[in-house]
């Protein structure tokens, strides 16, 4: 365990928080919100790449429009298919 994790335990931080790693948190198959993203890669009506810190999160899915935006957080809305980390 990484020192900085090992002072995040100690502390009870998130993890996520404290190591910038990426939150997604998905509602049935209609939204999608990606926290702590670094960069949009590639986005159409049916794709959504995203840069994260630990490699790319994908997304798919039909008529995916992007609903909130900011530096931190991206919310995309539509028929969501399939969504992870690669």
């Amino acid at each position: 365990m990484k020192k900085i994790e090992k002072i995040s335990d100690k502390l009870e931080l998130p993890r996520e928080l404290v190591l910038d790693l990426p939150v997604i948190k998905m509602i049935s198959n209609e939204s999608v919100t990606v926290q702590n993203y670094k960069q949009i890669l590639e986005y159409t009506e049916n794709f959504l790449r995203l840069k994260v810190k630990n490699g790319v999160a994908i997304i798919e899915g039909e008529s995916l429009v992007i609903t909130k935006i900011d530096k931190e957080q991206i919310e995309i809305k539509g028929v969501i298919k399939n969504c992870g980390i690669l």
